[in-house]
């Protein structure tokens, strides 16, 4: 479910699938539900959570994760970012080898420094807990024993239980080890808030997950935290943050929509205006084409004087055309709620065309065959090239951060 920082009164339930229909036409569907008001966004929401539901439920559906779709592409200057810091790291191993101390220490200075930068995507730098433990050895090691225990109490934030390992650093680091340790388990524990714009972003404080903001983290080690914050449509944001020992500490940001999210965001808007004018125009096939889907389902829920309203279409975006429509009233039951709605997918799927080809035959009976939707209008959009799937695969998978060494 989002919520949008700059539609507030949009609430999506978004839903990618590559399902096996058996009974509308086989494609990708993804499902779309707008509050048109401020008192709509409760039941909107609810609505989406139901849609969700009812086609996770379906055997012949296979519900898959959109955040692929929308999420924010690692920079490209990354994978080189990672192969550099790798570099200065197994050059920093000799040096600590052949006990030039001070020059690995300038060598792995900067391969932290690297990882910090990055720090948003920290992730995909799985060696940044070497090379805290290989910049704290060769501190040590060249005589500047302070510098190497503020790296060490960075690295046992991260890792608690960490130990020397004896067949990479001298033994005698352990006793420093233990030190910091036991310094950081003596000093009182300190409290940091987070705090997004939209909130909703998922905490994750020195490779912890923390819950989502607005968030309240007590009984937390002083010292420096590194924190990353992943938001879906967002681009992840990561800092080094100074939590100082028993105090507290408010960190706040505003999340930053990723290209693809903002674009939507803005569709959107005239999406809504389509669905209240009964058109199916280009916006709709535009979000439709963007997320290369095959079906689509919008809908527009308003309050009314004692209820809410729902109107909701499937459209069928290669063919151009509304396969179905309908408007009904959603119970405020929770439990009766989900029932409706999983009755209204089921309708909404079950349209066929041979179903539609029928319904436009001129019946016998003017009242028969009357769909709720007589006088929809499509605006047909000139053609437009449909944008190529990009690659999710990620370049950096696979590897520990040791080759080579």
């Amino acid at each position: 479910m989002l919520f949008l920082r700059t539609i507030p009164l949009i609430i999506l339930a978004l839903v990618l699938l590559a399902p096996s229909f058996s009974e509308a036409r086989g494609g990708k569907i993804q499902s779309f539900v707008i509050a048109q008001d401020q008192e709509s966004v409760s039941m909107a929401s609810r609505i989406g959570a139901s849609i969700e539901s009812a086609l996770d439920q379906r055997e012949d559906l296979d519900l898959l994760d959109l955040g692929e779709a929308l999420a924010a592409r690692p920079p490209a200057a990354l994978e080189a970012a990672r192969e550099q810091a790798l570099g200065e790291m197994r050059q920093g191993v000799q040096l600590l080898n052949a006990q030039h101390y001070a020059e690995a220490v300038s060598v792995f200075s900067k391969a932290v420094s690297i990882h910090r930068n990055y720090a948003a995507w920290i992730n995909h730098f799985p060696e940044h807990e070497d090379a805290l433990a290989y910049l704290a050895a060769a501190y040590v090691l060249s005589g500047h024993e302070g510098h190497g225990r503020e790296i060490y109490r960075d690295l046992l934030i991260i890792r608690p239980r960490y130990t020397i390992d004896p067949n990479r650093f001298p033994a005698s680091l352990q006793e420093i080890v233990s030190s910091v340790r036991k310094e950081i388990q003596n000093q009182q524990q300190s409290t940091l808030e987070v705090t997004t714009s939209p909130p909703g972003a998922r905490v994750m404080l020195s490779g912890l997950d923390r819950g989502v903001t607005p968030v309240r983290i007590d009984q937390l080690a002083p010292g420096r935290h590194l924190l990353r914050l992943e938001q879906y449509g967002a681009v992840p944001h990561g800092k080094m943050v100074e939590v100082p020992a028993a105090e507290e500490r408010t960190y706040s940001v505003t999340m930053e929509a990723t290209p693809d999210f903002q674009g939507l965001q803005d569709l959107l808007r005239d999406v809504t205006d389509e669905i209240r004018s009964r058109t199916l125009g280009r916006a709709m096939l535009t979000v439709g084409m963007g997320l290369e889907l095959d079906l689509a389902i919008f809908g527009l829920v308003r309050r009314m004087e004692q209820s809410h309203l729902l109107k909701v279409m499937l459209v069928d975006i290669g063919k151009r055309e509304i396969v179905s429509a309908r408007r009904f009233e959603p119970s405020p039951s929770e439990m009766t709620l989900e029932a409706e709605v999983a009755g209204l997918v089921a309708a909404l799927l079950r349209e066929s065309p041979s179903r539609r080809q029928r319904r436009e035959r001129p019946p016998d009976d003017p009242l028969s065959g009357r769909s709720g939707t007589e006088g929809w209008t499509i605006d047909e959009p000139k053609e437009e090239p449909r944008r190529g799937r990009r690659s999710t695969e990620d370049p950096l998978s696979g590897r520990d951060g040791t080759e080579d060494w």
